[in-house]
């Protein structure tokens, strides 16, 4: 697989399971899932976007690397403290590639607004087709 390839796989990815237009409100008001794979901002309760997806990403990638479950030793109510009130992060082994850790570090980052991901990649795809 070439980089394009991940590249493209990458964006199709983060944009698919978001069905909701931007300009409308997040239509999502409850906490439900996985709490090892939600956004700081999911687990505090605070305003929701599109970026939650993205961190949800970056678990998912974080997973499929090290082939472990996303803080599996800790109970859900210390993975609320870790991630939402603590910032904390899990360990990136230092066998992964530097482009993995890159897009996993950009992808969980605290602030939505940080993470990749987002309007760019929806104007880029409206142009092209």
């Amino acid at each position: 697989m070439n980089m394009y390839s991940v590249y493209a796989c990458i964006h199709y990815i983060f944009f698919f399971p978001f069905s909701y237009p931007l300009l409308t409100p997040f239509p999502f008001r409850t906490m439900v899932g996985t709490v090892g794979y939600m956004a700081p901002e999911l687990l505090r309760g605070d305003r929701m976007s599109e970026k939650i997806d993205v961190y949800g990403f970056a678990m998912v990638v974080w997973e499929m690397l090290t082939g472990e479950v996303p803080f599996a030793d800790l109970s859900a109510m210390q993975v609320i403290w870790t991630v939402a009130a603590e910032g904390q992060r899990l360990p990136i082994p230092d066998e992964v590639p530097e482009l993995f850790r890159s897009l996993i570090e950009r992808c969980w980052q605290q602030d939505p607004r940080q993470r990749c991901g987002g309007g760019k990649g929806r104007e880029k795809k409206g142009k092209e087709g």
